[in-house]
């Protein structure tokens, strides 16, 4: 098992080709000024890598994204699972003999 010693986030892209599902890393995303990006048309989604603990519903966390030409922006994500999806399963005791 590999230990994570950063945390940092990537966009990936969920693709499908020859019947097999994987998920890709994209490099970057061009935005125009006053757009919006789609992640659920354009199958994608933020992969966090190394974090703390498991994210639940409701949970909050500060990050920063950074822009080309903008910089860094700080923002909050708060975690939100979708209407039409079960709540997740609680993985708190994860890899325990209970």
């Amino acid at each position: 098992m590999r230990a994570w010693t950063e945390k940092r986030a990537e966009i990936h892209r969920s693709v499908v080709e020859n019947g097999v599902a994987s998920m890709r890393p994209v490099d970057g995303l061009a935005l125009e000024p006053d757009a919006t990006v789609d992640f659920e048309s354009e199958k994608l989604h933020i992969m966090f890598i190394g974090p703390k603990q498991w994210l639940q519903d409701g949970d909050t966390f500060p990050a920063t994204l950074v822009f080309e030409k903008a910089g860094a922006v700080d923002v909050e994500f708060v975690v939100q699972r979708k209407a039409s999806e079960p709540a997740a399963e609680d993985h708190s005791g994860h890899g325990s003999s209970n």
